[in-house]
């Protein structure tokens, strides 16, 4: 199981236009989780999802953790340009349903859009359990809102919106041959996500919302060890 081995950001018809305004909501969208997750009071951070893509936006948060050492987990090939960006971190090739570190390894545990390329809900449940194990204080997890009017990876409107079975013959039919199956790009819906915290038994989190032009584009999963949410 391959879960980010191929980049789906610039590859599929994003400009340099698309790619700054991505970067600067990716901008506001860390401003609003600091406001309710302390990101300065951790010492360990593992990040889950970086990318081997070059864009201004890509792996954009860890610019955020400069101050910090930080391990970010990716089954691609990391190559010496982004890691040359990113001298404080240290990147490994390895399988996110599979972490290889002990329970409360990391103080937080932060992944931004790779839920949705794990594949089916049993590999998502898969993620976030493992994400939660290896946490210490907190797990973020970020991903594209099933809603959003545009998806993002295909930068089609509307479409995804219809039953699945149908947005995957609509994509393969008009050339996302890759998008179109199911371990590449699966966009969980709120709903989905709240039954698999029930399901992992997880009742210490909270999802938040983040809005782009009036519309939310992105839901953060806050799981905490530390704090009740009413």
């Amino acid at each position: 199981m391959r879960i980010n081995d191929k980049n789906y950001t610039l590859n599929y018809g994003a400009d340099k236009f698309f790619d700054q305004l991505l970067l600067k909501h990716r901008k506001n969208m860390f401003n609003k989780i600091s406001r309710f997750v302390d990101i300065y009071s951790f010492e360990s951070i593992l990040d889950i999802g970086s990318t081997s893509d070059t864009g201004l936006a890509s792996n954009m948060f860890l610019h955020f953790f400069s101050e910090f050492n930080v391990v970010s987990i990716s089954d691609q090939v990391i190559p010496a340009e982004v890691r040359d960006k990113f001298p404080h971190v240290k990147f490994i090739k390895g399988d996110a349903l599979r972490l290889d570190y002990p329970e409360k390894h990391f103080d937080l545990v932060f992944s931004n859009a790779t839920l949705e390329h794990v594949g089916g809900i049993s590999n998502q449940s898969t993620f976030i359990k493992e994400a939660v194990r290896v946490s210490k204080k907190s797990t973020i997890i970020i991903f594209p809102n099933r809603w959003f009017p545009i998806e993002t990876h295909t930068k089609l409107p509307l479409i995804h919106f219809l039953p699945n079975r149908i947005h995957r013959k609509i994509l393969k039919a008009i050339g996302y041959h890759e998008l179109a199956l199911e371990k590449n790009l699966n966009i969980p819906t709120k709903r989905q996500v709240i039954n698999l915290m029930k399901n992992l038994r997880l009742e210490t989190y909270k999802i938040h919302k983040i809005k782009f032009l009036y519309f939310t584009s992105n839901l953060v999963i806050e799981i905490s060890h530390s704090k009740s949410f009413v």
